[in-house]
């Protein structure tokens, strides 16, 4: 099954910070199942992020996080990585 992308700005959070905020949704959404057909269901998160640098264009800094979630699915999935 494919997987979906998304973009979350977490604003006045530094990159410690929100590697725990993100780490922390991360074990949640791996705890989540759901029954399909005699059969249960479960999804993973792979999570790049990015912390904004001065002056940095947004879409340098989303390119960037793009590329830390690719690390993070190539290392194995559902697993956090960062690029500052």
């Amino acid at each position: 099954m494919d997987g979906k992308e998304f973009v979350l700005v977490l604003i006045q959070t530094d990159l410690k910070e929100a590697m725990i905020c993100t780490e922390r949704m991360r074990t949640n959404i791996e705890k989540c199942s759901f029954p399909c057909i005699g059969d249960v269901f479960r999804i993973t998160a792979s999570i790049g992020l990015s912390e904004y640098q001065t002056r940095e264009e947004i879409d340098t800094m989303i390119a960037r996080a793009d590329r830390s979630m690719y690390r993070a699915k190539e290392g194995g999935r559902n697993r956090l990585e960062c690029e500052a």
